[in-house]
């Protein structure tokens, strides 16, 4: 019985962990897709909602590309970099490591799942709850930040509404990219 119980104990590890590594998989999206499910599931338009700015109009080092969109209370973002690794410090940097930073301070109440390989340049946060932090958003959070191929998107809503969650929830569904 002993010998079942931790043959069973080590499957369902196994499995719990096969799930989430599952999360991870999905295909990095391109500008013309994270455009189209901002103009076809949320109903923004170019200039009005969200704007596009390449090249040295960017802010950001070695960033080709900035798509930068609002709603309310929800914020989508695109990046694309011409190297993965300059994609993947970004995505560290400004998002990973405040993320982990506050889940050690105590920052954050409610789920959340953290995954980053930076032997392949890609990584994920998906989050759901309430954050008291300074570096990141200090309000109900939900949504995720994720790099992978040279992009990194970012689809957050920081608002507890269910009509925030259900936005983002489409979003995330129409490019591909798994949901808290």
């Amino acid at each position: 019985m002993k010998k079942f119980k931790a043959l069973t104990a080590g499957l369902m590890a196994g499995v719990m962990l096969f799930s989430l590594v599952g999360c991870a998989n999905f295909k990095a999206t391109d500008k013309k897709s994270f455009e189209n499910a901002l103009e076809d599931v949320l109903d923004l338009e170019e200039q009005d909602d969200y704007w596009e700015y390449e090249d040295e109009d960017t802010w950001i080092d070695n960033c080709d590309t900035v798509v930068y969109a609002y709603d309310g209370d929800c914020f989508y973002s695109f990046y694309e970099f011409d190297d993965p690794e300059d994609a993947a410090d970004f995505f560290e940097d400004n998002y990973y490591d405040d993320f982990e930073d506050m889940i050690k301070d105590g920052d954050f109440e409610g789920k959340h799942v953290m995954s980053y390989n930076d032997k392949n340049s890609t990584g994920y946060i998906t989050f759901s709850g309430e954050s008291d932090s300074e570096d990141f958003f200090d309000d109900d959070i939900y949504g995720g930040v994720y790099c992978k191929d040279g992009i990194v998107v970012v689809a957050i809503a920081v608002s507890d509404k269910k009509s925030d969650i259900e936005d983002v929830n489409a979003f995330l569904k129409e490019i591909g990219y798994p949901k808290p």
